[in-house]
């Protein structure tokens, strides 16, 4: 019987053993459920993480497209504007070319005009001087009153010289 409580002691003893260490693993497991729950949460909240941030990615590679697609078409349209802007620029400049020689046509035309009228009053002077003097010669002689038939001889032959028609 001896044996028999030695190993009931035995058995009490592994059996307290054993219950120290099931509650051991037990309170070991409570912990890792709890890790385990802890690192599922953390896992799901980097996973939302990542869909939030993989939609956002989208997002932006669409904006990325729309923004080069905007860039292709102002560039394209400062590329027509600088294309014009040239063909602007060389009309300006033939016009301004015309401009210039129109001036000095102009400018020529003129020198002409008054090189004209300056022949035109020369000739005029020398046309006009003749009848001037014979006109003044008329009337001084119409206007001495002796010898109305030797003045009236010399004012017809001065009439006729000049084309006037001036009778006293």
């Amino acid at each position: 019987m001896a044996n028999m409580k030695e190993e009931f002691e035995k058995t009490k003893e592994e059996l307290a053993k054993s219950e120290a260490k099931r509650k051991e693993l037990e309170e070991k497991m409570v912990k890792l459920v709890q890790e385990k729950n802890d690192l599922q949460l953390q896992v799901q909240a980097e996973a939302d993480a990542l869909a939030d941030a993989e939609e956002r990615c989208d997002q932006l590679i669409k904006t990325k497209i729309q923004l080069e697609a905007k860039v292709k078409e102002v560039t394209e349209r400062a590329e027509d504007e600088e294309e014009i802007n040239a063909e602007l620029t060389a009309k300006k400049r033939k016009l301004e070319d015309e401009c210039s020689e129109l001036k000095k046509d102009i400018d020529d035309l003129e020198l002409t005009l008054a090189k004209v009228e300056k022949e035109k009053h020369a000739t005029e002077n020398k046309v006009h001087s003749p009848k001037i003097q014979g006109f003044s010669l008329i009337l001084h002689l119409a206007q001495i009153p002796q010898d109305h038939e030797y003045h009236q001889g010399t004012i017809t032959a001065a009439q006729s010289a000049t084309s006037f028609d001036i009778s006293i």
